[in-house]
């Protein structure tokens, strides 16, 4: 079984981005080449990110990406893991970073499925070298 990707909308992203679904999945199955099950990626609010984010984390702040990996489980089509990403901060740092929305989606998409793989951003050299993986994934896609 190959990995499927599901592309979930709790908020509205406008029409531009729900075209770039299929990329924004394909983007997942790049970073995670030997999953197999099933990765949600949902694009939600600043107020479901800070809950996720307090529940889970016990941060009381919005972030852009949290990824929450699942165990793995012998059965077929059980989830690999679960990607949030927040729309209102990923159009928050595409503005202060200079480029369109759909750039800054694909990256956070792929941080957070570098996060499945079992990379961490912890430190600076780790986030750095997250950095640097998911842009060149980006550049291939």
């Amino acid at each position: 079984m190959k990995l499927s990707v599901n592309v979930v909308f709790k908020t509205d992203p406008g029409p531009a981005v729900k075209r770039r679904s299929a990329l924004l999945a394909r983007a997942v199955r790049k970073a995670l080449p030997r999953a197999r099950g099933e990765v949600n990626l949902v694009f939600v609010g600043g107020p479901e990110i800070v809950r996720l984010n307090k529940a889970f984390l016990g941060k009381s702040h919005r972030t852009d990406v949290i990824a929450f990996n699942y165990p793995p489980c012998p059965a077929p089509g059980t989830p690999f893991g679960d990607i949030f990403v927040c729309l209102p901060q990923a159009r928050l740092q595409a503005r202060e970073l200079g480029h369109p929305l759909q750039r800054e989606l694909l990256l956070l998409a792929l941080h957070g499925a570098l996060h499945l793989a079992g990379m961490d951003d912890d430190t600076a050299a780790r986030r750095a070298a997250m950095h640097r993986r998911a842009e060149r994934l980006a550049a291939v896609l």
